[in-house]
């Protein structure tokens, strides 16, 4: 199989060699990782984890007085 490789907001996408042509995303900045059935689908979970992790990185701790 020629495997496809292309990037999207950061992260690596690759088909692999699984029955029905699954997805694996990785991205490193975010420690993220995942595989979908379609890209189009790995794209919308790539979306979720960014929007998720940028959530996360704007939550402010406040310090006990």
């Amino acid at each position: 199989m020629n495997h496809s490789a292309s990037t999207y907001r950061g992260a690596s996408l690759m088909l692999t060699d699984l029955p029905g042509g699954v997805w694996s995303w990785t991205h490193d900045a975010t420690d993220g990782h995942g595989t979908a059935c379609s890209l189009s689908r790995a794209h919308a979970d790539i979306d979720a984890h960014l929007a998720r992790h940028t959530a996360h990185s704007r939550k402010v701790t406040t310090c006990p007085a």
